[in-house]
């Protein structure tokens, strides 16, 4: 999963220090009782288990970053990014063009790290707290405008 972490940051160019840093949480979250269960959300919905709830997943996530001690934003994004590679696949076999699909990861990056970009040059906790959860919230978005996309083309055809 690391490797797919930073294989994705990379590809998709994100800055050297934003990769050290998830790479890093990433390694935190390993070391916790957390990892288990972060796992478990990312190989259900690589599986297509249709018992996938992203309320319920996001809630749990909220949990697992006080529990690991890492900021919410991160741990959401290190799962969106796990999620990435299942999601390029379900693209894939619903004929949605690549450029689609690199536009939507790109999202991830500039879009939704807007906010969360800014915490880490914000000087006052209070703020800082208020840009990490406004970007985790402009993830959520993001998730779910994806959840839409892909209901409503999973049945065309390529036609």
């Amino acid at each position: 999963m690391k490797a797919e972490i930073k294989s994705f940051c990379t590809e998709y160019d994100y800055p050297k220090e934003a990769i050290e840093s998830l790479l890093a949480d990433f390694d935190v979250l390993k070391k916790t009782e957390c990892y288990p269960l972060f796992k478990a959300y990312v190989d259900l919905y690589n599986h297509d288990d249709a018992s996938f709830n992203y309320a319920k997943v996001l809630q749990a996530l909220k949990v697992m970053s006080r529990n690991a001690e890492i900021s919410e934003y991160s741990l959401d994004l290190l799962f969106f990014i796990c999620l990435a590679k299942h999601c390029r696949e379900l693209y894939d076999q619903a004929g949605i063009p690549f450029k689609i699909y690199h536009d939507s990861m790109l999202d991830l990056k500039y879009n939704k790290r807007r906010y969360l970009s800014q915490r880490y040059s914000m000087p006052y906790d209070d703020l800082k707290g208020l840009l990490t959860d406004i970007g985790t919230e402009e993830l959520a978005h993001l998730e779910m405008v994806s959840a839409m996309v892909y209901q409503l083309t999973k049945n065309l055809t390529v036609d």
